[in-house]
């Protein structure tokens, strides 16, 4: 190998570097000019159902407000306001947090209702003796 070899090698990973760089802030760029589809601060989308192809309905808090919209192709519309809607915690797993918060409170959930955790499913050695007790 010469080193008109590694000329080129070493050229290569220059270019493929700056490609990255390239794709890493051309993206930061566009996700800034297309806006942050991420939750907002005061208005979140709660639940959202297909009705067919291009139209949806939702559940929006708006501050502290509910309301159910109509989502179509090109139009969005306000179908009544939910006064006394609650918003609830599906199985008392909360909806937000990391996933370890998520997933202590599922397993804590499952715990408390009876339910047992295999500790199969998180270790070849304790699925070998659980399978031994059969």
């Amino acid at each position: 190998m010469g080193f008109m070899d590694i000329m080129q090698l070493v050229g290569s990973l220059v270019v493929i570097a700056l490609v990255l760089v390239a794709t890493y802030y051309g993206s930061r760029w566009y996700a800034r000019r297309m806006g942050s589809n991420g939750p907002g601060k005061y208005v979140r989308i709660i639940d959202k159902t297909a009705l067919g192809q291009g139209s949806a309905i939702a559940i929006v808090k708006a501050g502290e407000s509910y309301y159910l919209i109509g989502l179509a192709d090109k139009s969005v519309s306000l179908l009544s306001e939910l006064p006394d809607f609650h918003e609830e915690e599906a199985g008392g797993v909360p909806s937000t947090g990391t996933f370890r918060q998520m997933f202590g409170a599922s397993v804590k959930n499952r715990t408390s209702q009876g339910e047992s955790i295999s500790p199969g499913i998180f270790s070849p050695k304790d699925k070998k003796d659980n399978n031994r007790e059969q």
